[in-house]
């Protein structure tokens, strides 16, 4: 009998439950709305856990703001279209031809428009805070460029030696209602109960012609659903991949134990500082009048007097000061350095809508620095994967002419792309300086034209370039103007 996608999903989950309950104490510290605790629903009585310290949230939101920013920078592409140095060895160019350019350039605004307009950016700060957080996200980019996002309690995988996904498995409970109108007829769960639940599986496998992938409702196919992809159409992300595993683990996993510390030690100062709160009268069993004396405190308003003999009354006092101020001490250590290990000590970014190139140049540097290359790998296998799956949705819909990577290929501008492309800058901004403050005999031989190039492309402005005949036309005609005024 043929295996369902459910009884493969159920098969798998052995190997991802040590995986989901670390990642599941992780959301617990820091977002537990990431990823909730087994059988939470939203419904009813129904609680997220409530963690006794508030650093865990502010370190995983501003970590992923950061690398959302970095990432997707408003106001600016992340990636542009170039056609590859094999191309151009292959037809004896240099350079690629100022009409190819400039086509390449429109294509990138029609494509950077059309992110704009598919909102990205939400999607992208999930999955950012799902990967900081409990280190695995899945995402999909379908054919109406928008972004759908799961977590990891969602989905099970395989992967291969690599690190390659070989099997993916979905699950997704929603209501009859939801479900598209040849696939209701499939299910016998009613949609008259507002709290009635369908399970729908997507189960996509290698092949040797590709990623087989169909849908499933009650182990029954849902029409259409099988077909063949030459590639992944789903994204399977982790924060840090570690060999013959086929889940990542996150950001806060890697501090798991200092937040642990620090959220018993701010539960135990809460508690001290709780008890030291209170104001308890004590008095004295033996002393006259003990039970008269206890009820006229108790219907005492301030200001109101007691009579009582010296000793019969006093005031208890919490004892253990000297405690809460050790454990007070332990938590602003562990605080300060968790806050160095999630960049929240840093103020390079300004608090605005737009940032320079120089600034996203100096965040790029930072997190890359402290995040161990994640960055980077988070720029590629996020990043150029949607880009590419972007060119193949808007050319099938005829948003954009037909063109293969032969012809342009996608390159990502953030990342170390994005590092490089500074220190070209800062290499070409010293040298106009250097010739800036010499004798111009010094820098005749100098060629100002490709250090403008270096210099523009650096900026992401290649539109500030002239093209190659037009700026030699205009060299021509300033020294035909100089020869003409030194007559």
């Amino acid at each position: 009998m043929q295996q369902t996608a459910k009884a493969r999903y159920e098969a798998l989950l052995p190997h991802r439950e040590q995986f989901l309950a670390r990642a599941r104490r992780c959301a617990e510290l820091s977002v537990p709305s990431l990823l909730p605790p087994e059988g939470f629903t939203g419904f009813g009585q129904a609680r997220l856990p409530e963690p006794y310290q508030g650093l865990g949230a502010e370190a995983v939101i501003n970590l992923s703001s950061r690398l959302l920013m970095s990432l997707l920078p408003p106001g600016q592409k992340f990636f542009r279209l170039a056609v590859p140095a094999e191309t151009l060895v292959q037809a004896g160019e240099d350079e690629e031809a100022p009409e190819i350019t400039t086509g390449l350039a429109k294509a990138e605004d029609i494509m950077q428009s059309e992110i704009d307009r598919s909102g990205w950016r939400q999607p992208t700060n999930l999955a950012l805070q799902l990967l900081t957080a409990t280190g695995n996200a899945l995402e999909y980019l379908g054919p109406d460029n928008r972004l759908r996002v799961w977590r990891l309690d969602q989905y099970v995988c395989v992967r291969d030696g690599s690190g390659n996904v070989i099997e993916l498995v979905i699950q997704q409970k929603m209501h009859p209602s939801q479900l598209p109108q040849q696939a209701r007829t499939l299910t016998t769960v009613k949609d008259t109960d507002p709290s009635a639940k369908v399970e729908l599986y997507t189960w996509l496998r290698k092949a040797s012609n590709g990623y087989r992938v169909v849908q499933q409702i009650e182990d029954k196919d849902v029409p259409g659903s099988r077909g063949v992809f030459q590639r992944n159409p789903f994204n399977v992300l982790r924060w840090n991949s570690v060999p013959s595993e086929s889940y990542g683990r996150g950001k806060i996993e890697e501090h798991l134990a200092d937040f642990v510390a620090l959220d018993r030690m701010t539960q135990s100062v809460i508690e001290g500082a709780e008890m030291a709160s209170k104001h308890l009268t004590r008095v004295t069993p033996s002393a006259p009048q003990a039970k008269q004396i206890e009820r006229k405190l108790t219907e005492a308003s301030s200001g109101d007097i007691v009579m009582a003999e010296e000793g019969d009354i006093g005031l208890l006092q919490f004892a253990n000061i000297p405690g809460i101020q050790v454990v007070s001490a332990e938590i602003a250590r562990l605080e300060q350095r968790l806050a160095r290990a999630f960049l929240m000590t840093s103020s390079i970014q300004r608090d605005a809508e737009r940032v320079t190139a120089y600034e996203l140049s100096l965040m790029a540097q930072e997190l890359e620095g402290t995040l161990g290359g994640v960055y980077s790998m988070l720029a590629d296998e996020l990043q150029r994967e949607r880009v590419v799956t972007l060119i193949e949705n808007m050319q099938a819909t005829g948003k954009l002419p037909p063109f293969d990577e032969q012809m342009a290929a996608p390159v990502i501008t953030t990342g170390l792309e994005a590092l490089g492309r500074s220190q070209d800058v800062a290499k070409a901004l010293q040298a106009l300086d250097v010739a800036r403050n010499h004798d111009p005999r010094v820098t005749e031989d100098w060629d100002f034209a490709y250090l403008g190039k270096i210099l523009m492309n650096g900026l992401d402005l290649p539109g500030g370039i002239l093209p190659a005949e037009v700026a030699q036309r205009r060299r021509r005609e300033q020294e035909i103007q100089r020869a003409a005024m030194s007559r």
